[in-house]
């Protein structure tokens, strides 16, 4: 059996801002190395994260100076979940596979809920 256990941090002001500017460079960085992998497909060519985050690396004090306001790690882990990503919808594409989406019961009541309305006359919203 899985547990698990959720903490709140009670941060200070200073301290969420920059939460939120660690999360945007990662997200940064994350779609950066996307688009510039969906180029070089689109090229015809394969790239490999290890490349893309060294020209990441190289760039971000000329391009991104913001970078360098947090952690080193932020825009790492983005690499690295990039290529785990890549790793598995490759593997999953070889294995012919789907994965498989979680969906909660507390939205499937709320998906019964809508449709038993909607049989009802009263209609579907929209989200």
């Amino acid at each position: 059996m899985n547990r698990s256990h959720v903490i709140r941090l009670n941060t200070t002001p200073e301290q969420d801002i920059y939460f939120r500017k660690a999360c945007g460079v990662a997200r940064h960085a994350y779609n950066w190395a996307l688009a510039r992998w969906k180029e070089a497909r689109a090229e015809g060519k394969r790239v490999k994260m290890k490349d893309l985050k060294a020209e990441y690396n190289q760039i971000k004090s000329e391009q991104f100076p913001w970078c360098y306001e947090v952690t080193k790690c932020a825009p790492e882990q983005a690499f690295a979940d990039l290529g785990q990503a890549f790793a598995n919808y490759w593997r999953m594409k070889e294995e012919g596979t789907q994965p498989k989406l979680k969906i909660h019961a507390r939205m499937e009541r709320k998906l019964a809920s809508r449709i038993s309305r909607a049989r009802n006359g009263i209609g579907i919203p929209s989200t």
